[in-house]
């Protein structure tokens, strides 16, 4: 009784426990002892869980579906997969620190749903939404010209000859003062760096301009005339021989945005983050878990008052900690067997 308990005590301290015992015999008995028994299921969690993540991806293969779309501002669309219909009420470009750079962006969404309240959202750049089981990506966004109004002047009075709109990329012909004016590029925020190359310096329209191109329609062989209209102001004429005493201004810009948002529905996304979960689970039982089983045989020889103890291990996957670990259990129960 004394031997059995000192060694219950001593392995308990190092965290065994006693899972069964048997007697083979009045004078021999077996105990069993594990320490971490967690560290059994790890490596199983870990199969489990590359086998749950096999069959998400299966699932999001047959069953997902992804894709890019645009969506301008006061357009709606019917969201696919989903009896939502969404509607882009605004869209803003947020600024940074740098006013030169815009630092975030985001979209303004209605969602109307039959038979439901109205809901709004807003998506952000690394700031997803979740609507019905989609999930909605803010991805980029352009800055669309619907249309550039440009005013004529002759350079003798303050009030313009002729106020008109013009769409990007559109030529039209002014029969009364014989040319033909087409819009060639368009910049937000017009700027001249240092190698005297015109670029725009944030998405922002601080400082709009518009380059386009004047020629006669009378006569054929004067040069096209190219510059910059910027608004509010006549800029300098780089070049030209037609229509040489007018001169033009950037009158007004009517532009929308365009949001440009990933579409994701992915039915195996709760079996990956269960995979996931599973996976770290085993990791952790694998790693910090490391079982240990012994098998204590007591046989005591009553004749000859003594009594012989042996052990045999289960199973370890350490077995240089195992083996110093049992050497210090076998110092410390001779010495309490030895005092007895």
């Amino acid at each position: 009784g004394l031997l059995t308990e000192h060694l219950h005590q001593l392995l308990s301290r190092r965290g065994f426990r006693k899972t069964a015992h048997c007697g083979e015999g009045q004078d021999e008995k077996r105990f069993f002892y594990e320490k971490e028994k967690l560290g059994i299921f790890g490596a199983h969690i870990i199969h489990s869980a590359v086998a749950v993540l096999l069959l998400a991806g299966i699932i999001t293969a047959v069953g997902g579906r992804f894709y890019d779309f645009n969506i301008r501002e006061g357009e709606t669309i019917s969201l696919k997969g989903t009896e939502a219909l969404l509607t882009l009420e605004k869209f803003v470009v947020i600024p940074g620190l740098i006013k030169e750079k815009a630092e975030d962006y985001a979209s303004r969404f209605r969602v109307n749903r039959p038979g439901k309240p109205i809901e709004w959202q807003t998506l952000k750049v690394n700031a997803p939404v979740r609507i019905d089981g989609v999930t909605l990506y803010q991805q980029r966004f352009s800055l669309d010209i619907d249309e550039l109004r440009i005013a004529i002047f002759n350079g003798k009075g303050k009030q313009p000859l002729k106020v008109l709109p013009v769409a990007l990329g559109q030529e039209v012909v002014i029969p009364e003062l014989n040319i033909a004016l087409e819009i060639k590029d368009f910049i937000p925020d017009f700027s001249i760096g240092e190698n005297k190359r015109v670029s725009t310096r944030s998405h922002f329209l601080r400082n709009p301009a518009a380059l386009f191109e004047v020629r006669s329609t009378t006569d054929a062989a004067l040069p096209v005339r190219q510059q910059w209209v910027l608004r509010g102001f006549t800029p300098h004429v780089k070049a030209g021989a037609s229509a040489e005493d007018l001169q033009f201004m950037l009158d007004n810009v009517r532009f929308h945005y365009t949001s440009g948002i990933k579409y994701t529905k992915n039915p195996g996304r709760p079996m990956t983050l269960f995979g996931l979960i599973l996976l770290l689970i085993g990791s952790f039982f694998s790693s910090c878990q490391t079982y240990r089983g012994l098998v204590f045989r007591i046989r005591i020889d009553s004749a000859a008052d003594k009594a012989r103890v042996a052990v045999r291990v289960l199973k370890s996957k350490h077995l240089y900690t195992l083996e110093k670990e049992l050497d210090e259990v076998v110092q410390e129960y001779k010495l309490k067997v030895e005092g007895l």
